[in-house]
């Protein structure tokens, strides 16, 4: 009888390894169930698991925003102070991402750019008159057509170094001109082209070709049709859907059911959603329309869906695979490449109709700016003026 409650306490422990071991051959994990749980909306959990049942793909993708299938976040190595609190963001979110090394202004990669910039420049001077051309009037350029992307090569661009000497500095291109206007004492910081800025593209521009080369990899596990016309990562036939981040983002609490309130709201075919953005009313367009059966979902949330207008500030963005191969080859056009910032150089894609393009209002992930800048550290150090603010953020 005294070892009775010995054996009790063997069988009990016994069975729970039992149930334990059934829950992991299941693939039921706990701590991921419940995580899948409390960021979905109820109306979504229904989406958790698939026809096999087999919870793996919902699961995952509920680690890149309920709407990705990866997000990649664009670092400096050095700035170990942003890399820490981006840790803070993502185990707060429950999020995976995949850390870019971005290149450093001094990088020789980069002042080769540069140089080649103004080489581009004075040889356009010299020769945008000449017949057969492909410049016109007052130095601005022509794109090719949009029909000859899908045969252009995606490899690197052609960042050979060219002669350096003591010159003024270069300025930002605008609209299709392939110069910026004379350099002045009075011309505002973010119209100089400064190496921060060619750093800042490049590092973009790398993270871009990763996801245009990476081509439909995913699609055997991603089931179509669960949200509106799109799948549940916001793509169709196959299209990926990836986002893009700089280091030094708060989000929303409840982003992913703000995104997916609202994602099932994209047409066919899109190339790029600005999760954030600044500087721009990305209000301008109407809203689009929600007809579908839970359209009370969006204004419940407070968030729309609006064709973008001229959003600037890249911290926060999401590509299809075809968006950016599109914007690939947009970017690494002779004449248009490196030619301005990258958040300028993607409004102006936008802005004159060369990228299908949608913004989420409010903005969902704003930048932080209470650490040094690395790009325009404006008056304070922190750069630009422009401040947005969330309803519910992490920080």
């Amino acid at each position: 009888m005294a070892s009775s409650p010995l054996l009790r306490l063997i069988s009990a422990l016994a069975m729970l390894m039992v149930l334990s071991s059934s829950y992991w051959i299941l693939g039921f994990h706990p701590s991921v169930v419940t995580h899948a749980a409390l960021y979905l909306p109820s109306s979504n959990r229904d989406f958790m698991t698939g026809l096999d049942g087999d919870p793996s793909p919902r699961l995952a993708q509920n680690e890149t925003l309920g709407v990705a299938s990866s997000i990649y976040v664009v670092s400096l190595p050095r700035r170990t102070d942003r890399r820490a609190t981006m840790e803070r963001l993502r185990q707060a979110l429950s999020l995976t991402w995949t850390y870019i090394d971005a290149v450093q202004p001094d990088d020789l990669g980069v002042i080769n750019i540069m140089n080649h910039v103004r080489t581009f420049r004075e040889r356009s001077q010299r020769r945008h008159d000449s017949p057969g051309s492909d410049l016109v009037d007052s130095g601005r350029f022509d794109w090719i057509n949009d029909s000859d992307f899908d045969s252009l090569p995606l490899g690197a661009a052609n960042n050979s170094p060219a002669s350096s000497d003591d010159l003024l500095p270069l300025t930002c291109a605008t609209t299709n001109l392939i110069d910026g206007p004379a350099f002045s004492s009075s011309i505002p910081a973010h119209m100089v082209l400064t190496t921060a800025k060619i750093a800042c593209w490049y590092s973009h521009l790398e993270v871009i070709r990763r996801i245009a080369q990476s081509g439909f990899t995913q699609t055997s596990r991603l089931r179509p049709g669960l949200i509106g016309p799109t799948s549940l990562d916001g793509s169709l036939h196959g299209d990926d859907v990836s986002v893009i981040l700089e280091d030094d983002v708060d989000m929303e609490r409840d982003i992913r059911e703000r995104l997916l309130a609202v994602w099932h709201l994209l047409p066919r075919e899109w190339d790029i959603v600005f999760l954030g953005h600044c500087w721009s009313n990305e209000s301008f367009h109407s809203p689009v329309a929600d007809n579908s059966p839970a359209q009370n979902s969006t204004s419940l949330r407070g968030v729309s869906l609006h064709p973008s207008f001229a959003p600037r500030c890249t911290h926060a963005y999401a590509l299809t695979t075809s968006g950016a191969r599109r914007l690939l080859l947009h970017l690494r056009h002779p004449p248009f490449a490196y030619s301005r910032a990258f958040d300028q150089a993607l409004s102006w894609l936008v802005s004159s109709g060369r990228l299908k393009a949608f913004s989420i209002v409010p903005s969902v992930v704003v930048q932080r700016k209470i650490v040094a800048g690395d790009i325009d550290p404006g008056a304070r150090g922190t750069g630009s003026t422009w401040r947005d603010h969330l309803l519910n953020g992490v920080f």
